[in-house]
């Protein structure tokens, strides 16, 4: 499984992608991507199986990154990890039917076995 960690906070990066790596039943392979722009190129290049996406991000933001994977008929699962606790953004990426799941940072293992629970691994 390859998977895409698109998020401008290094540290958010390093903690998601180490929650993944720790994780024996996923035997993941990390990506990741620094902004909305960087990640949109390597969904292209890279063809991850799962995306974890921050919505605030500077140069390209995580609204414009769903809009247009939205647009070219994305069919692969997006995570939503923010510091958001706005309703209005949970309300927002609802409307994406290829979002699979909403965590609201820190990230954690239990955020990790929502994660696995919803792929049926």
């Amino acid at each position: 499984m390859r998977i895409l960690i698109v998020d401008d906070d290094d540290i958010a990066r390093l903690i998601i992608g180490q929650n993944i790596k720790l994780t024996q039943e996923l035997k993941a392979t990390v990506l990741e991507a620094e902004n909305g722009e960087v990640g949109i190129e390597k969904i292209a290049d890279e063809k991850p199986d799962a995306i974890f996406l921050d919505l605030n991000m500077p140069v390209m933001n995580g609204f414009e990154v769903l809009e247009i994977l939205n647009s070219k008929a994305n069919t692969i699962p997006v995570y939503v990890v923010t510091s958001s606790n706005l309703e209005d953004d949970q309300e927002k990426c609802n409307q994406y039917k290829f979002i699979k799941g909403y965590f609201q940072k820190p990230f954690t293992q239990v955020h990790i076995q929502q994660f696995i629970n919803s792929i049926n691994l």
